[in-house]
């Protein structure tokens, strides 16, 4: 279980970060092309692969603990709170 909800956290902070990065480099485009789009995929990709190969998250991920699915948790509602 703990694999399976810290690869959702991965994917929740990459939604997040690319939402994010969508308000603030393309705030009036309802769908941005060419380097803006660019700009806003990468700036999810390199956080979600900072966060799936950082030293503390990848030994939580592997074992079999409750700090993974507070991650997924922790992630899950702070996606939620920008969609609104």
């Amino acid at each position: 279980v703990s694999v399976v909800t810290s690869a959702f956290c991965v994917m929740f902070i990459f939604w997040t970060v690319t939402y994010l990065a969508k308000k603030i480099s393309a705030p009036t485009e309802a769908n941005p092309q060419g380097s803006s789009l660019f700009a806003i995929m990468m700036s999810g990709l390199v956080a979600a692969l900072a966060t799936t190969f950082a030293d503390s998250f990848w030994f939580n991920a592997v074992e079999a603990e409750v700090y993974a699915l507070s991650s997924f948790f922790t992630a899950a509602v702070v996606w939620l709170i920008d969609r609104r």
